[in-house]
C-alpha cells in the first residue's frame, strides 16, 4: 500500500466498526511500519497465506471482501427469456411426460434446446436466481405401506374388541 500513509491507516482503524477490517488494517499498519509477515502473523493469530492475500489485494478500499462473482452465466439473456417461458409452461409442454419441473429434466431441456450443459448444483442456482424455488419430495421409508393398504387396514381394524381395563381403580 505504498499510496496510503500510516496517518490514513490509523484514521481508518479508529473509525472502523467491523472487525474483520478492522484486523486489516492492523496488518496494513503494521507491514507499513516494516514488520514482516511472520511478526504479523503471530501478532494477528491469522495464516501467512492470508495475510499475504490481504495487503496483496488492498487499499483503504479493500478492507472490505467483495461477494466472489463466479462464472458468468453461460445463457444469453434472451435465452434465460425463453428458458423462463418454458418453465412457466410446464415440462408437457416441452416434450416431457412428467407435469413436474425436475433438476435433471431442466438440465437435459437446456441442453437440448440451446446446446448449454449445465450441472445439478449449477442448474438449481441459476433458476433460484431466475426466481424459481425447489420443493423435495418428503422422503419415504421402502417398507412403508401403500395407500390401499392403510386404507384396508382402517376398515379391517375393530376399536372396540376385546378392550380389557387393567386399572387397579376398575377391580372389585
Amino acid at each position: 500500500m505504498p499510496n496510503v500513509t500510516e496517518e490514513q491507516l490509523i484514521s481508518a482503524i479508529n473509525e472502523e466498526r467491523n472487525v474483520n477490517a478492522h484486523n486489516r488494517l492492523r496488518a496494513a499498519l503494521k507491514r507499513k511500519k516494516g514488520m514482516t509477515l511472520r511478526q504479523i502473523e503471530a501478532i494477528l493469530d491469522k495464516s501467512f497465506g492470508m495475510i499475504g492475500k490481504w495487503l496483496h489485494y488492498m487499499g483503504l478500499a479493500g478492507r472490505y471482501h467483495d461477494a466472489h462473482q463466479g462464472a458468468a452465466c453461460k445463457l444469453k439473456p434472451e435465452q434465460l427469456v425463453e428458458l423462463r417461458k418454458n418453465m412457466v409452461a410446464g415440462p408437457v409442454e416441452c416434450g416431457f411426460e412428467s407435469g413436474m419441473w425436475t433438476a435433471p429434466m431442466v438440465i437435459a431441456h437446456v441442453h437440448r434446446k440451446f446446446d448449454i450443459e449445465y450441472k445439478r448444483g449449477g442448474m438449481e442456482g441459476l433458476l433460484r436466481r431466475m426466481g424459481f424455488s425447489w420443493r423435495r419430495a418428503r422422503p419415504r421409508h421402502p417398507k412403508t405401506a401403500s395407500e390401499e393398504q392403510k386404507e384396508e387396514f382402517k376398515h379391517s381394524w375393530l376399536p372396540n374388541t376385546n378392550i380389557v381395563d387393567t386399572r387397579m381403580s376398575a377391580l372389585p
